[in-house]
């Protein structure tokens, strides 16, 4: 295998499995600490056609740097009227959200 493919892997390993167990991290610090590494090697990835590549680094983002972070308190609307706050919610939650310009496989 070329060294410089192995250099870029360990680099990648390296970058993306230090994470801050220490104490939960916000997620919109975690994203801002790594999205620019992120975007760099995807989208070079993606351009090139090597789907498998920035699913891995998608997949290495998420799992290793996203992965057990916390959301700030945010408040939501309710559909009905009125608001909540995050804090309130006694129960796992699933947030979905949608970027018109998601890769969809």
């Amino acid at each position: 295998m070329d060294k410089k493919v192995i250099i870029y892997h360990l680099l990648i390993i390296t970058f993306f499995s230090v994470s801050g167990q220490e104490t939960k991290k916000s997620f919109p610090k975690a994203v801002e600490e790594n999205i620019k590494f992120y975007n760099v090697y995807s989208n070079v990835a993606y351009e090139k056609g090597d789907l498998e590549k920035g699913n891995y680094l998608f997949d290495t983002l998420v799992n290793n740097q996203l992965a057990g972070t916390k959301f700030q308190d945010y408040t939501l609307k309710k559909i009905y009227g009125g608001k909540l706050k995050l804090s309130l919610i006694k129960k796992p939650i699933v947030i979905q959200t949608y970027a018109a310009w998601c890769i969809l496989n």
